[in-house]
């Protein structure tokens, strides 16, 4: 190593400032560790010959072990900035983001806004924005930078680079800027909707749909809706309409009345009606369009039940579940045995009533009507049913501990029921996922499996059961 040292000094001596012999002696100082030396050699002819590429990798890893990542992305940015083609920097500046978020940050963003016609830069500077959290920044950067020019337009870019990693805060970032770019009116019909379905797509896999779909509705809202994706449109009114804004679904079905077919149409109004209540609003829409198909009927069924009709509403479901395929086969058959087992029936109307409101997520009515029923029944079939209804909705609104108490007196007090396994079940997934308590969640298994060998949910309980055991074991 001295040799080689000593041997590029007396070349340097011969040939001055020649680019190949100084990047030969800075990799030498970085293999004997050298990192201050490297800097000192570095620095004085990069400025003397104003040349931003020479020896830029080895500064920068110079900077970097001297715990300057700042200097070392802006020696890195130097290079790119000057040569589209070193894009090691990208990367490079990525990992040096993990020494230093916020300065790495900095001098990329200050480049990137210096710089808005180099995209690659852009780019760089938005995923360090978006791995700090700051993505309201890096969208901002990206409409500044891209138009219609580009081919594919930037955000499209960054959604794409950004779904390849398959992170869900990635996901959530392509999402958002896939819904920028369906919202720039500067870019074609042709690229904006088809952005739009994507970000729909996405945000549906991430459970964001309710608040998406106003979002997107008012992005588009300069196309007219003949020009949309029928199904998007349909999707999007449907979003609407659970998130409790009818008005704008109304508004969007009716603007895009010629593209979507009359039945799907009907429904979505009538369904509109039922969210707004009351439930007998809508039933003439319903049954109008109840002999279409089976959601169809089952939806008029559900009508009937959340307005208190439940004799006519019995009949329907017994219609539905003859379809032993259809995806409301099973929701019938739970109604059909809450009504014909009800018992006092002359509750059942407010079971309806707790219904539609748990329908159209007005939760905090549903528990409370709920609670009433709990408290005030004689503990039979009915009571059972308030039970679990009960404890899923204390769950979902964060109170693990007022969820176990229904539970338990169900399980407890009217062991026979046909619920009292399901019971057991949802307090030991309870105990095991919520409270992180496997001693009592392996305590209710184990006394499901005791009571209920043969039950319904015998064999899931004794997965969970085995599953448990192996895990404490290890």
């Amino acid at each position: 190593m001295d040799r080689a040292h000593t041997t590029l000094l007396e070349l340097a001596r011969e040939v001055p400032h020649h680019p190949q012999v100084l990047t030969e002696l800075a990799r030498v100082e970085i293999a004997r560790g050298e990192w201050a030396a490297v800097e000192r050699l570095a620095r004085p002819e990069r400025a003397q010959q104003r040349d931003s590429l020479l020896m830029a990798t080895e500064l920068m890893l110079a900077l970097e072990r001297l715990a300057r990542p700042r200097e070392a992305a802006e020696v890195a940015i130097e290079a790119w900035a000057a040569d589209p083609a070193q894009d090691w920097a990208g990367d490079s500046l990525l990992h040096l983001s993990g020494a230093d978020p916020r300065g790495v940050r900095e001098v990329t963003r200050s480049a990137a806004h210096r710089l808005p016609g180099r995209t690659d830069l852009v780019l760089a500077a938005c995923r360090l924005e978006l791995r700090g959290g700051d993505l309201n920044e890096a969208l901002r950067m990206l409409a500044e930078a891209d138009g219609p020019a580009l081919s594919p337009p930037l955000r499209l870019r960054f959604a794409d680079e950004l779904l390849e990693n398959g992170d869900a805060r990635d996901s959530s970032g392509a999402a958002e800027a896939l819904i920028a770019a369906a919202a720039d009116t500067r870019l074609d019909p042709t690229v904006r909707l088809p952005a739009a379905r994507r970000a729909w797509d996405l945000d549906a896999v991430l459970g964001t749909g309710a608040a998406a779909a106003p979002r997107l509705t008012h992005a588009l809202a300069d196309i007219p809706a003949e020009r949309w994706d029928a199904a998007l449109l349909m999707d999007l009114a449907r979003a609407l309409r659970r998130a409790g804004l009818t008005t704008g679904a109304r508004a969007l079905l009716a603007a895009g009345e010629r593209s979507l077919s009359k039945r799907e149409l009907e429904m979505e109004q009538a369904l509109a009606d039922l969210r707004d209540g009351p439930p007998e609003r809508a039933l003439p829409r319903l049954f109008a369009a109840a002999t279409g198909s089976t959601e169809a009927a089952f939806r008029y069924a559900e009508a009937l039940f959340f307005a208190g009709q439940t004799d006519s509403a019995l009949a329907w479901y017994q219609r539905v579940a003859r379809d032993p395929a259809s995806e409301f086969t099973g929701p019938s058959f739970e109604r059909i045995y809450l009504i014909e087992d009800a018992d006092p029936p002359a509750a059942l109307p407010v079971f309806g009533r707790l219904a539609w409101e748990e329908w159209r997520g007005e939760r905090k009515r549903a528990a409370t009507l709920t609670e009433s029923l709990f408290v005030a029944m004689p503990r039979g079939v009915l009571w059972a049913q308030s039970a679990i209804k009960l404890a899923g909705l204390r769950e979902a609104a964060g109170d693990v501990r007022a969820a176990l108490e229904p539970l338990l007196a169900l399980a407890d007090s009217l062991p026979g029921d046909r619920l009292a396994p399901l019971a057991r079940q949802r307090a030991g997934d309870l105990y095991l996922v919520r409270l992180k308590d496997p001693t009592r969640a392996q305590a209710q298994y184990e006394e499901c499996l005791a009571r209920y060998p043969k039950a319904w949910n015998a064999p899931e309980v004794r997965r969970k059961l085995e599953q448990l055991r192996r895990d404490r074991r290890l």
